[in-house]
């Protein structure tokens, strides 16, 4: 079976046709591949964020953490006053009163 020049440009232009439709087809496989890398990046940003709220979050905790040793301190610097200072209290009130 011959083909005429008519069949053949017909086959080679379906030819041409189906390998752009494939380089088109591939090119939006990139893109899409693009678009995944993009969104794996995104999550992997917002899972950097999530991890410096954490962070924050912790050096919060621990400042509020040595604002309460701080708080203790005082209360305990406070308890030694507070014994001495009856105890003189007393001795004056005891010699007063007597």
């Amino acid at each position: 079976m011959r083909w005429t020049d008519d069949e053949w440009q017909v086959t080679s232009g379906e030819r041409r046709v189906t390998s752009d439709e494939r380089r088109v087809a591939s090119g939006e496989w990139r893109a899409a591949s693009g678009e995944r890398r993009v969104a794996s990046g995104e999550r992997r940003a917002a899972s950097g964020d999530w991890r410096l709220a954490i962070g924050d979050w912790r050096l919060a905790i621990g400042d509020w953490r040595l604002a309460i040793g701080d708080w203790r301190e005082k209360i305990t610097d406070w308890q030694r006053q507070r014994v001495v200072f009856p105890n003189s209290c007393k001795s004056a009130n005891g010699a007063a009163s007597r």
